[in-house]
């Protein structure tokens, strides 16, 4: 199930709205770009700079659709060419679908920040921006590599502490 599959709110609407969440929060800087695979939205609140990559779908995902084809009581699955016109219908109502979802993602860590269930840290930690040796990256770039090497390390805790089982 795709959140917003059926979504009619155009991307400019989308990205309006989470430049309006972000200036409520006490957002001092905002911007948004995008190119052929992603969208970027990045923003400063409470001194943080925050960057948040979505990916976006091509439209040559779009080229071919599955469908199954029956007769005498057996499905064959199939593969057609969509017209050029439905290609880009499915592509707008993707981007669209997307843009819904960041809009609800940001929207839900703001109100967490607001509402003192977490800091603005803790909901954002990691789409925060940092500096390092080559440049400045998400948080969760570098998090993610070294959760990775934590892991193919083999030098984990156990889960459990010795004994704690039943």
């Amino acid at each position: 199930m795709t959140f917003a599959a059926d979504t009619s709110v155009p991307v400019a609407r989308s990205r309006g709205e989470i430049e309006d969440l972000i200036r409520r929060a006490g957002g001092k800087r905002f911007m948004s770009a995008f190119d052929d695979t992603r969208a970027y939205v990045r923003f400063e609140v409470n001194e943080r700079q925050v960057q948040f990559e979505l990916e976006l779908p091509t439209l040559e995902s779009f080229a071919t659709e599955e469908y199954e084809y029956r007769r005498r009581g057996m499905v064959f699955p199939k593969t057609r060419t969509l017209p050029p016109a439905l290609q880009l219908k499915k592509w707008e109502q993707a981007c669209r679908s997307r843009w819904r979802a960041l809009a609800l993602c940001i929207k839900a860590k703001l109100v967490s920040v607001e509402s003192q269930v977490e800091t603005f840290e803790e909901a954002f930690l990691p789409q925060i921006v940092v500096p390092t040796s080559d440049g400045a990256k998400r948080f969760s770039e570098l998090a993610v590599k070294a959760i990775a090497k934590a892991y193919s390390s083999g030098t984990l805790p156990p889960l459990l502490p010795a004994g704690g089982g039943r």
